[in-house]
């Protein structure tokens, strides 16, 4: 169980809306969007302003933390990487201070 060391603890628990979400649970964010670049946005608004590279860092990391994120694009680094999260899913954005630069 070597990998539950490198979890964070804290965060953020975000659902991805579909047509069955049933929203009211307490602190859950519900939002629409599924690009996990808008959901890191709404939850930390100043991620926005994050350099490239840390944005690529905080994405990457929140992507492997996260079993319903798909990660589509070029695994060599030569192209574009998107990171879509699935609808209806709970996804965990840890606190600020584990993601930011």
């Amino acid at each position: 169980m070597n990998w539950l060391n490198w979890m964070p603890s804290g965060g953020t628990v975000v659902i991805v809306q579909d047509d069955n979400t049933k929203t009211g649970i307490k602190g859950v964010v519900y939002i629409k969007k599924e690009s996990l670049s808008d959901i890191i946005t709404t939850v930390y608004p100043q991620f926005a302003s994050f350099s490239e590279d840390g944005k690529d860092r905080a994405l990457t990391f929140i992507a492997k933390m996260n079993p319903h994120v798909q990660t589509t694009g070029s695994a060599d680094g030569s192209g574009d990487v998107s990171y879509v999260a699935k609808k209806g899913e709970m996804l965990l954005i840890p606190l600020y201070k584990f993601i930011s630069e």
